[in-house]
């Protein structure tokens, strides 16, 4: 993980008893080596496209890159960088005309949409995996009609 990402992703981290294993913030060559420290059998790289307190934006190809050259899922948190870069507002992959980059795209309405609750743009697969093993999303309250009018209405 990012030494920069948002407390909430490390929070997640914490919640699913992930071992977290920090590299310099947007340096690969760190995280490359921080993880071979490691003997791990899965790896997710959680990064976010645009960190919120200085802006900066993470090298997309080479994330997507170092994530298949070892097998790893990337999780990407989209949350601020919808609808704030590039023509179209559709975040860092338009930015870089890459599409399908992540494995899973993570986000929040709360941010440029003006709505709550938050998003998760993921295969079939990760859904039902989700939907099982993450009870804090299953039994919380559910997105009300009006918000997921409001977050659909702004796309």
């Amino acid at each position: 993980m990012d030494k920069l990402c948002h407390a909430s992703l490390r929070h997640w981290a914490k919640t699913c008893s992930a071992n977290v294993v920090n590299f310099k913030h947007n340096d690969f060559a760190d995280a490359e080596k921080q993880i071979k420290k490691h003997k791990f059998d899965r790896l997710i790289m959680y990064i976010e496209w645009i960190y919120s307190m200085y802006g900066d934006i993470w090298d997309l190809p080479t994330a997507r890159k170092l994530c298949d050259k070892y097998n790893w899922i990337l999780i990407v948190d989209e949350a601020h960088s919808l609808w704030t870069i590039w023509k179209t507002g559709h975040g860092v992959e338009e930015y870089f005309n890459y599409t399908a980059s992540a494995d899973i795209i993570c986000g929040s309405f709360t941010k440029a949409i003006s709505s709550v609750w938050w998003f998760l743009a993921c295969s079939k697969k990760m859904r039902d995996f989700y939907t099982f093993y993450a009870p804090w999303a299953v039994f919380s309250a559910p997105l009300s009609a009006y918000h997921a009018w409001w977050a659909l209405r702004a796309f």
